[in-house]
C-alpha cells in the first residue's frame, strides 16, 4: 500500500502563524503515523498522541501528556537532594539568604529579558527583511537585471539562515526564561 509515515523535523521554521496553524490543523486531520521532532509545545498539545522523549544518548516513551510531563521534570529538579544538603541555618541569616538569592534571580531574570526582547527584536528584523526579498524575488521585473535577481537570491538565503539562527536563540531564552522562572 502506499505509505502512510510522515517525519519532520522542526516543521514550523520559517512559517508564520496562519500557515503553522494550517500545518496543525493538517497533521491533526492525517490519517498515517508522524514522527514529528519539535520544541513547540503548541504543535506538541494539537497533534501528538504519545510522546518521546530524548536526551544523552537515550530515548524513552514518555507515559504522559506533554504537561505532565513537563511538571515531572519541573519537580524532580526543584526536590534537593537532602544527602548533600547543609545543616538548616539560623532564621535570620536564612530570611537574608532568601532575600539575596530572590534579588539575584530578579538579576538573572531581567537579563534573561533584556535578552529575550534584543532577540525578539533581531527576529522581527530578520523576518521583515526575508519578507521584502521574497516579495522581490517574486516580482518578474527583478529577474529583467540577472545579477540584481542573483544577488538578491543569495541575500534571501543568507536572510533565511539569520531568520533560523534567531529563531532558536528566540526559543533557547524562553525556554531557559520559564526554567527560570518555573512558568511551562
Amino acid at each position: 500500500g502506499p505509505a502512510n509515515l510522515l517525519c519532520l523535523d522542526e516543521p514550523t521554521n520559517h512559517l508564520d502563524i496562519a500557515s503553522r496553524e494550517l500545518l496543525t490543523s493538517a497533521l491533526a486531520a492525517y490519517e498515517g503515523a508522524v514522527l514529528l521532532v519539535t520544541h513547540e509545545r503548541a504543535l506538541i498539545r494539537a497533534t501528538a498522541d504519545a510522546i518521546c522523549a530524548v536526551g544523552g544518548t537515550a530515548a524513552r516513551l514518555v507515559d504522559a501528556d506533554l504537561d505532565a510531563y513537563l511538571a515531572s521534570l519541573a519537580a524532580a529538579s526543584a526536590t534537593p537532594d537532602h544527602s548533600t544538603a547543609a545543616p538548616a541555618a539560623s532564621p535570620a541569616v536564612d530570611r537574608r539568604q532568601q532575600r539575596r538569592d530572590a534579588a539575584a534571580q530578579r538579576r538573572r531574570t531581567q537579563g534573561l529579558r533584556d535578552e529575550l526582547a534584543r532577540a525578539e527584536a533581531a527576529l522581527e528584523q530578520a523576518e521583515q527583511r526575508l519578507g521584502e526579498l521574497e516579495a522581490a524575488l517574486a516580482d518578474p521585473v527583478t529577474y529583467e537585471d540577472p545579477e540584481a535577481g542573483r544577488e538578491l537570491t543569495m541575500e534571501h538565503a543568507v536572510v533565511a539562515d539569520r531568520v533560523t539562527l534567531a529563531e532558536r536563540r528566540w526559543e533557547a531564552l524562553v525556554e531557559q526564561l520559564e526554567a527560570a522562572t518555573g512558568e511551562s
